[in-house]
C-alpha cells in the first residue's frame, strides 16, 4: 500500500530513480547535494518527480526523464560543473499541500547538509 503522500529525499547526497509503471509515484526531492556521483535524479515510468533547491557538482545528466509518461519538475536548483541532460517534462504536484515546510537556498545546502547530516554530539546524550 502506498503512503498518502509524496516519498520525500531529503539529506547528503542520493541520486534517486523515481519509478512507478501507469501508476504514477509521487517523488519529492529537496535540499540535496548531489556531487562527483555516477547517480542523478531520473524520472522513470509515470511517475511524477518534483526537484527542489538541491546542488548538483560534477555530474553527468543532472535531471532527467526516460519516457513522455514521466513527469519532472525543477525549481531552485544550482548545477556546477555538469554534463549531460537537464530536462524536465509535464506538470507534476505541489508537495506544500502535503506538508509546511520552507526551502533554503540551494547555494547553502551543501554547507547545512555538512552542518546537520553527520553525527551529532549532542544527541543521544
Amino acid at each position: 500500500m502506498r503512503a498518502p503522500g509524496p516519498t520525500s529525499f531529503h539529506g547528503k547526497e542520493v541520486g534517486p530513480a523515481a519509478r512507478d509503471g501507469a501508476t504514477g509515484a509521487a517523488i519529492w526531492i529537496d535540499h540535496n547535494t548531489i556531487a562527483t556521483s555516477p547517480r542523478t535524479a531520473t524520472s522513470r515510468g509515470a511517475s511524477k518527480t518534483v526537484i527542489e533547491n538541491t546542488y548538483y557538482e560534477n555530474v553527468n545528466d543532472p535531471y532527467t526523464y526516460d519516457t513522455t509518461a514521466a513527469s519532472l519538475t525543477q525549481t531552485g536548483s544550482i548545477v556546477v560543473n555538469c554534463t549531460g541532460d537537464q530536462k524536465t517534462n509535464g506538470t507534476t504536484f505541489d508537495p506544500g499541500s502535503h506538508y509546511s515546510y520552507t526551502l533554503d537556498p540551494a547555494a547553502d545546502v551543501p554547507a547545512l547538509l555538512k552542518q546537520y547530516s553527520d553525527p551529532q554530539p549532542n544527541i543521544g546524550t
